[in-house]
């Protein structure tokens, strides 16, 4: 059997990983329940679900490039519009979609 990581991790690169981790499984679903779904509903009440997905996997995703990537770890703004801005842009709109689906499905 081999394993995933065949050497340590470091420390600054572990806490990264635990804090994506945890915001993807907890806090991403959580902020799209408590926050994008009612000020979706009470400021348009009529606007589609994936819409609301759409707008807060935007919403993540700027704050994830330009807040935390550029402004707390000093990365360049956007990535320096890499091909991996964009990647993370399509996942970011996947994960809202996803998110918006689930709780959508779940809750009615």
């Amino acid at each position: 059997m081999r394993l995933l990581y065949a050497r340590p991790v470091k420390a600054p690169w572990c806490g990264a990983y635990v804090l994506h981790f945890l915001t993807g499984l907890l806090f991403y679903p959580l902020g799209y329940l408590f926050a994008a779904r009612p000020v979706a509903s009470a400021v348009a009440p009529r606007i589609p679900w994936w819409a609301v997905g759409t707008i807060y996997g935007a919403v993540t995703w700027l704050w994830a490039v330009y807040v935390m990537a550029h402004l707390v770890a000093g990365l360049p703004a956007f990535f320096g519009f890499s091909e991996f801005t964009w990647v993370a842009l399509v996942g970011h709109l996947l994960f809202g979609w996803v998110a918006a689906a689930v709780i959508r499905w779940r809750l009615g």
